[in-house]
């Protein structure tokens, strides 16, 4: 074949793929406006019924949940959703349509920032970073889960090579994130960007500032940890007066063996991380 038309090929294909991955775009964001509207007006129409299951200890209105992965974050979210005492698949699985449910006097919003920040929900959840969905500040118990570093990006590696790890979710990770892990922890390192690998930095940063983190994690409810998670969730309870039931949710079944030279490298990268839990305390 000549080498021009080889060239012409290439660029043609390129061009497609260009063309492809602008129309995903536009449907995802067209997904997420029919999504927007529709949680708008059933949230609007919940405020006209009697809630009769929504209570919260103290001057509380509602909750919302900084959830970062692999901190137990759909584990609790579950638990949440069962609050209404219907299976929370089937409430997640309404949610992936409208991001806002009424059930069982309850109201959800999940992963939708502008719900969120409207505030009409007993409820709500999303991975996005704090400076894109902020629940209003008056009348809302906001927390997070963290963990130590290394731990969760292990933990996000493993998850993400896990092929059953999502079964039964509707909020599944997408093939180009799983693609990440698809070979050595060392590659995975070189694949995942920054702002996932220090996910528990960039939630509460828009500049990875890990003093500007802090700051904003102090201004939380609450704070629970991974390795305190029953003291945390003990915590959790006493301060909104719930009882919650939480399981063990998209647990991973890849080990993935990891050399501890992989590890050093993880943790050199993870510094700013270990940097806001040591300022924390």
């Amino acid at each position: 074949m000549p080498c021009g038309v080889g060239v012409g090929a290439e660029a043609s294909n390129e061009s497609e793929q260009s063309a492809m991955r602008h129309d995903s775009d536009d449907v995802t964001h067209l997904r997420t406006r029919a999504r927007t509207a529709a949680g708008e007006v059933l949230s609007r129409i919940a405020l006209w019924t009697p809630l009769p299951k929504e209570a919260l200890e103290g001057a509380y209105e509602r909750i919302y949940f900084y959830h970062i992965r692999k901190t137990a974050g759909t584990s609790i979210t579950m638990a949440f959703f069962s609050l209404s005492g219907e299976d929370p698949r089937k409430v997640e699985r309404r949610l992936f349509y409208t991001s806002f449910v009424r059930t069982g006097g309850i109201r959800f919003v999940e992963h939708n920032a502008q719900l969120i920040r409207g505030g009409r929900y007993f409820f709500g959840a999303s991975h996005l970073p704090s400076y894109v969905a902020q629940p209003p500040a008056r009348g809302s118990f906001t927390f997070t889960v963290l963990r130590e570093p290394l731990s969760r990006v292990v933990s996000l590696y493993r998850y993400l090579r896990s092929s059953d790890a999502d079964q039964g979710m509707v909020f599944g990770m997408p093939a180009s994130e799983r693609a990440w892990a698809m070979g050595s922890f060392n590659e995975f390192l070189d694949r995942v960007p920054r702002k996932h690998l220090l996910r528990q930095l960039y939630t509460f940063s828009s500049t990875g500032s890990a003093a500007e983190a802090v700051d904003e994690i102090g201004r939380l409810s609450l704070v629970m940890h991974m390795d305190a998670f029953g003291d945390g969730l003990a915590s959790l309870q006493r301060m909104t007066g719930l009882r919650l039931d939480v399981g063990h949710e998209r647990a991973s079944s890849d080990e993935g063996v990891i050399s501890d030279d992989e590890l050093d490298r993880a943790r050199t990268m993870l510094a700013p991380e270990y940097e806001i839990l040591g300022q924390l305390g």
